[in-house]
């Protein structure tokens, strides 16, 4: 949140909500690159990985992915949940995201934007990291995109996915035995009844 004084705002005070999503990592922790930034030296956080790696009698490998398998389910509800709070007390909300997860979380929530000057309760601001990196180690960050909607508009998005105009009952059979019976159809059923 963040605030200014105001002397034309509701309680003498202008409101801000602030929501920041970062791309969730998987493969390992960040904590050697985190320490070699507090250290003030971000450009070697790859020594601080090879370090720690040593110390522990580990491999010293640095195998990270994106995940964004929970961009849908946690950035898309917080915001959902958050923005009724938030429309209700007269806060709007900024949800500021690198373009990606942006991207990633509209085409699983396909909210309409709406147009300029027309009322909105939640802007959506994508950046992006522009290269090379600087001296000190930072990348830049470019501004993408801003799109704004209403909170009616994306809870309308976010419970109606259109997935199951395409992902059918038996799609939805077929995925729950592999999950269920581990990754394999053909293994025995156990009736619904449990086992007793």
């Amino acid at each position: 949140m963040a605030f200014a004084n105001s002397t034309t705002a509701d309680g003498g005070v202008d409101l801000i909500a602030i929501e920041s999503q970062a791309i969730d990592l998987r493969g390992g922790g960040v904590g050697p690159a985190w320490r070699a930034f507090e250290d003030g030296r971000p450009e070697m956080w790859r020594k601080y990985f090879t370090d720690e790696a040593e110390a522990r009698g580990r491999d010293d490998k640095v195998a990270y992915g994106i995940n964004m398998s929970n961009v849908h389910k946690r950035l898309g509800t917080q915001v959902a949940l958050k923005g009724e709070y938030l429309r209700e007390v007269g806060v709007p909300l900024y949800v500021v995201t690198q373009n990606v997860i942006l991207e990633q979380l509209r085409s699983r929530v396909k909210f309409p934007p709406i147009g300029n000057g027309e009322a909105w309760d939640i802007t959506f601001v994508g950046f992006d990291y522009l290269q090379p990196a600087g001296p000190d180690g930072r990348l830049p960050l470019s501004l993408v995109e801003v799109v704004r909607t209403t909170l009616a508009d994306y809870q309308e998005a976010l419970t109606s996915s259109g997935v199951a105009a395409t992902f059918l009952r038996g799609d939805l059979i077929e995925k729950v035995k592999r999950k269920a019976l581990g990754g394999s159809i053909g293994y025995p059923q156990i009736p619904l009844g449990g086992l007793g």
